[in-house]
């Protein structure tokens, strides 16, 4: 496990209104990713799959990540998570793969199993495989997520 503050500025400033267009510019697949509440669908954690595809400007910087973190050109995956207000969480886990977590709007407080990382725009925290961790938004926030799925050729 890796945290580096500072790690990428962004050329294109990353706010909601990007998100909008992520969504206008491609057929992403999206989704809840967090426990939810009919009543309050807008304090869950949504998650949009695979912004890399459909130029959208995240081509390059997948590009980029691959060439330094993906030495071995395994499967590997570009992905936004998102929450509107403070205080929303993402489901206590562990994934099988190695992910890179690139803060780009707001802070983010990442608990990887017995240590805080406050994650904000630029930053990138790295999390091994199997680590258990989860994502607590201090700010509405937006996270970039890439994936290495070492396990899956």
């Amino acid at each position: 496990m890796s945290f580096k503050k500072n790690f990428i500025k962004f050329e294109e400033s990353i706010d909601f209104n990007f998100i909008s267009k992520i969504l206008s510019l491609g057929d992403h697949e999206s989704f809840i990713a967090s426990r939810w509440n009919a009543s309050y669908i807008l304090e869950s954690v949504f998650q949009i799959r695979n912004i890399q595809d459909n130029n959208n400007g995240f081509k390059k910087m997948f590009d980029e990540l691959n060439k330094k973190y993906n030495l071995k050109k395994y499967k590997s995956d570009l992905d936004i998570f998102y929450s509107l207000i403070s205080g929303t969480r993402s489901n206590t886990h562990r994934d099988s793969y190695h992910v890179y977590i690139i803060g780009a709007y707001g802070r983010t407080l990442y608990k990887v199993e017995d240590k805080e990382y406050i994650v904000g725009p630029g930053d990138l925290l790295h999390i091994a495989p199997y680590q258990l961790h989860t994502a607590i938004g201090i700010d509405p926030r937006i996270i970039i997520s890439f994936g290495v799925r070492n396990n899956v050729v």
